[in-house]
Order: C-alpha cells, then structure tokens, then sequence
C-alpha cells in the first residue's frame, strides 16, 4: 500500500494556509482609488504640520527634543532625543532608555511623525528619569511594506550601537534572560506598535546584546514582557516598570 499520499485532512489544511499565504491585487479603479485617497490625506495634512514646523522655529515648545539626530543607515528619517531634565550631560552615568515608534489614527503607515509624541515622550524622560528615542519610518505608497519594518530595525540597531548616548547596555536582566544585558524597551503607539513587536522578532535585532527587553503595543493593550518571559493584558506603565 503507498503511504505517500497525504491525508484528506492534511490536504485541506496546506491548500487554507496556501489560501490564506496569497493575496490578490485589487483591480486596478480600486487601487487609483486608494492612491487618491491616500495623496488627499497627505495634502490635507501638509499645510497643518508646515505651520506648526514653523511656529516651533520660532517658538520652541518646552516639549522639544534636546537632539534631533540622523544615522547613515538612513539620513532622510531623523530621531528625536530626550534627556531627562534632571541629568547632567556630562556625567558618565548610563540610563534606562525607552524607543518610542509613532502611528497614526487618522491613516496608520500613511500620515504621522516622531514629532506627534513629543509630550509624550518629554513627560516620561522627565517622570521616570529615563532616556527616550523616538524612531522613524518611511510612509505609504511612496514605501511598502514591509519597508517601515526594516526602517525602524536599522535605526534601532544604529542607535543601540551608538556609543555617545547613554544607553544602560551592561545591567543584567535576571535568570530568565542572562544571555541579554541593558535595560532596554520599545514602546509603538498604534501602528507603530505593529512595528515594535515586528522590529523585535528580526534577527539583526535579536542579536543585539542589548536588544529590548521590554515591547510594548499601546493601541493594541498587550503587553509581551520577554525580559521576565510573561504575556498578559494591562497598562503600558505596568510593562515599562521593567525598565527603571
């Protein structure tokens, strides 16, 4: 008898998950359409954020960033860098860093900047004494995915391994991870926490000694807390206790 043929059960499952692995195209009215609608967000977005990039060059806002930095990996998607107020530039002390990775509720991957979170991100350097970064990633449909995925890895990896910020690269984690040092987490807002817990599975991230310990998507509400190997529901100050 020829066992060779796989079961009728076994059959059902590849030809789903082959279904379900492939994805047709739109027609193409169905993508013009799409493209306009996108292009009109764009525009309409522009003339608001051209304004308020001039306004804050004449009047700085308290939440400004102390260093707004570009990385060769990709020099057209600046991050934005905040001290905590009370740390002394010049001391040699490291501190817990936390990236943050921006979305954008009226059109995730399309619209949206670092610049978005700058309270956000100026509060919590400031509350919790810790270093934040926030990244960037190109945008929709000049960019496809998954693009901003690799944007956000290779200025992760790049900032990681940049030696002039004080990054707590050397504090252990504990039993559960003691192949991994630094206190280290990335934190997505939205669609930027797709890109968080993407960025995080790559293997050019994971191979950081100092890769985050601590991911967290904010729109979504699940926290994956790998530094101590738990999984659950909760707030986002719950999960980033991990880092101070």
């Amino acid at each position: 008898m020829d066992n060779s043929a796989p079961a009728s059960g076994q059959n059902d499952t590849t030809v789903t998950t082959s279904r379900a692995l492939t994805h047709e195209p739109p027609p193409f009215l169905s993508r013009i359409t799409r493209l306009s609608r996108i292009y009109t967000a764009k525009s309409l977005a522009f003339p608001s954020a051209w304004l308020r990039e001039w306004k804050e060059y004449f009047y700085p806002p308290s939440t400004r960033p102390d260093i707004v930095k570009s990385y060769e990996c990709r020099p057209d998607l600046p991050v934005r860098i905040f001290f905590p107020s009370s740390y002394d530039l010049t001391s040699p002390s490291t501190l817990p860093t936390l990236f943050t990775v921006h979305g954008s509720a009226a059109a995730p991957f399309v619209l949206g900047t670092p610049r978005d979170d700058d309270e956000f991100n100026r509060t919590f350097a400031d509350k919790y004494h810790v270093l934040v970064i926030a990244l960037n990633y190109s945008k929709a449909p000049a960019s496809v995915f998954p693009a901003p995925v690799h944007d956000v890895e290779a200025l992760l990896v790049d900032a990681l391994g940049d030696e002039s910020l004080p990054i707590d690269r050397t504090s252990p984690r504990g039993v559960d991870d003691d192949k991994k040092k630094g206190r280290v987490g990335i934190l997505g807002f939205g669609a930027g926490g797709n890109l968080a817990m993407a960025v995080t599975l790559l293997e050019g991230v994971k191979r950081e000694e100092c890769c985050p310990g601590v991911v967290v998507s904010w729109g979504v509400g699940w926290i994956l807390q790998r530094a101590v190997g738990r999984r659950g529901r909760g707030g986002g100050g719950m999960c980033l206790m991990g880092l101070t």
